[in-house]
């Protein structure tokens, strides 16, 4: 009996975008998703996976495993 693996990926790859640059993070799945709820709880970013729109609170390690693209952004302010 062989032995499934939990992910495909070793890793997850993601993006932070920022007028100062973009930095990018290559970490294990949990460290990411505990790194990317931290960045939009604590500066204000919003998450984009595959191009839409996440709410970090809901998502898994197992999101992340999936995700082809992953980049927090900064939020965007309307006004007049």
């Amino acid at each position: 009996m062989t032995k499934q693996k939990q992910f495909e990926k070793e890793t997850v790859h993601f993006r932070v975008v920022s007028p100062k640059g973009d930095d990018e993070y290559t970490l294990d799945h949990n460290t990411a998703l505990t790194n990317i709820r931290a960045l939009v709880r604590d500066e204000s970013k919003w998450l984009y996976i595959d191009n839409d729109f996440k709410n970090p609170e809901t998502l898994t390690t197992r999101d992340l495993d999936q995700a082809e693209d992953i980049i927090l952004t900064n939020a965007l302010a309307g006004g007049n």
